[in-house]
């Protein structure tokens, strides 16, 4: 079975904004902030937040927004390309190897890119 890259590329788009909900939950019940982890995406490329406490990490900033949200949605939808592309190579359930590769994947890409 050979699956369409677009599949992937929906459902990449799919698990980012899922991911996007986590983040946010995790910044509001950790007490953070909303914008802690979307400014923590950021400061992989903005410099000027590197040297941020926590508490200003958790306030809104807008150049972090940016680069966060463009960061986040390359991240997800190369993601969602990648399985598309290893799918057809995998035996068995692609539910299975969602729940197992998905995750792998991420941290994977996320540690290279850090």
């Amino acid at each position: 079975m050979v699956y369409p890259y677009r599949a992937g590329v929906i459902g990449g788009a799919l698990g980012g904004l899922a991911m996007i909900v986590v983040a946010g939950l995790y910044g509001l019940l950790s007490g953070a902030g909303l914008w802690l982890p979307v400014n923590l995406i950021g400061a992989t490329l903005v410099r000027s937040l590197q040297g941020l406490s926590l508490a200003q990490l958790g306030q809104f900033n807008l150049e972090a927004l940016i680069v966060g949200l463009v960061l986040h949605t390359f991240l997800a939808l190369m993601l969602g390309l990648i399985f598309a592309a290893l799918l057809p190579t995998l035996p068995g359930s692609p539910v299975f190897w969602s729940i197992v590769i998905g995750p792998l994947l991420w941290t994977i890409v996320s540690v290279m890119i850090l």
